[in-house]
């Protein structure tokens, strides 16, 4: 985080908790009731909390902790390639939400996260994840600070709530960005929304995002569903030099594409997302291409894809957000929990131009046993094919996951 990102969140912070302390100390008569339903914890949605009577003027909390453990094997050519891979245990998040209504227009959210006492450097300990105050506007939610971009399916939604363990499309976004966002649902039944966010003290170079999501079909107890988008990134350059990379949906390896930094001005990023729901089945898919200003590396293409299956043996099914235009997580309609299968396939490849980034596919089959509304295990098995240095290598990994969140 440099040196400029740190007084704006300071800043941020001191208009935030004073502001907060005093919606925490008034009990004012409660608002008209929204028709917004709120989610059963601030880490269930990253919408703001409703303006109705349900979460008053008080500040309200959730909590989120992950774990992992992971086990690799390589082949003799992956380990020249990237070198080894050690099977390891992680702490993947401990993150706790703070969130609450200032005045009827303006609300906050906050939300740190421990890394854990074994990471090195460049990542902290703890880290700042989301801090930004919001204003309920006339155009839609307008919120300033650190917060999530607005770009690529797999990325606006939690992490918790996807079927599958990471993201894939990592060379192409960023998590979080310093900046200014604007959301909005349209219509009556909210089939439409669009978003975008201009990032100005992003220490990657300056952002641009934009996206829009249309619902056409959706039954009433949103059983079934079918959801589009289309997405857009600006991505400016940092010294004038970009870099892509990405890791083969594993938190703890290393990077298996990447560029390195070579000189650019700046890249224009385009996202397609598909998903389509039918009780407990649903294939979700997203196609993502960067188009790399760069003469001197004769303007480099990339381009990353996944398609994911997913079946419920339980007959659940993942019910649609439609403030936000992604699926909400599995919630059991049974005490003994909620069963899911998860196969996925997917494709990054940074080689184009004068650039030789690599090259890696990934094949994923999984299951995840929701135990209920708080409770994730999962567990899943991926084979990893890097082309990268005029040589194809193999990883093989097995990922155990628990979360709780609330």
């Amino acid at each position: 985080m440099t040196s400029l990102q740190w007084p704006v969140i300071a800043a941020i912070a001191v208009l935030l908790f004073p502001a907060a302390a005093l919606a925490q100390r008034e009990q004012q008569a409660p608002l008209p009731a929204s028709s917004s339903t709120p989610s059963p914890s601030p880490l269930q949605s990253e919408e703001p909390p409703p303006e109705g009577a349900t979460l008053d003027r008080k500040i309200h909390y959730g909590a989120a902790v992950l774990m992992d453990y992971t086990m690799f094997s390589q082949d003799p050519t992956n380990v020249r390639q990237v070198g080894v891979q050690p099977s390891q245990p992680e702490l993947r998040a401990a993150r706790l939400v703070v969130q609450g209504n200032i005045t009827p227009g303006m609300f906050f959210y906050f939300a740190p996260n421990f890394n854990g006492l074994q990471v090195t450097p460049p990542k902290n300990q703890f880290q700042i994840y989301d801090l930004y105050l919001g204003f309920r506007t006339p155009v839609g939610l307008l919120q300033f600070g650190q917060q999530k971009e607005t770009f690529i399916y797999e990325m606006v939604g939690l992490s918790m709530n996807l079927p599958q363990q990471e993201r894939v499309l990592n060379p192409f976004f960023q998590s979080r960005a310093l900046g200014m966002k604007l959301t909005n649902a349209l219509g009556k039944d909210q089939r439409v929304t669009y978003s975008m966010g201009w990032y100005p003290l992003n220490y990657d170079g300056n952002q641009f995002t934009g996206r829009t999501t249309y619902v056409p079909l959706i039954s009433k107890d949103d059983s079934r569903w079918l959801h589009v988008g289309v997405d857009y990134r600006y991505l400016g350059s940092a010294n004038h030099q970009l870099q892509f990379s990405g890791k083969p949906e594993s938190n703890v390896a290393d990077n298996y594409v990447n560029t390195g930094k070579f000189p650019a001005n700046y890249a224009n990023e385009l996202n397609y997302e598909f998903v389509g729901t039918t009780k407990s089945f649903s294939v979700t898919g997203e196609y993502a291409r960067a188009w790399v200003n760069a003469p001197a590396s004769l303007n480099p293409e990339f381009f990353g894809y996944y398609v994911l299956g997913s079946w419920v043996l339980t007959g659940e099914s993942r019910p649609y957000d439609r403030a936000n235009g992604y699926g909400k997580r599995i919630i059991p309609a049974r005490p003994s929990g909620a069963w899911e299968l998860v196969a996925q396939f997917s494709r990054d490849n940074l080689n184009s131009g004068l650039i030789h980034g690599g090259m890696m596919g990934v094949g994923y089959a999984g299951v995840n046993y929701w135990r209920n509304a708080y409770w994730k295990f999962g567990l899943g098995y991926g084979i990893t094919g890097l082309t990268a240095e005029n040589s194809y290598g193999v990883m093989k990994r097995l990922q155990l996951r628990v979360q709780w969140s609330h």
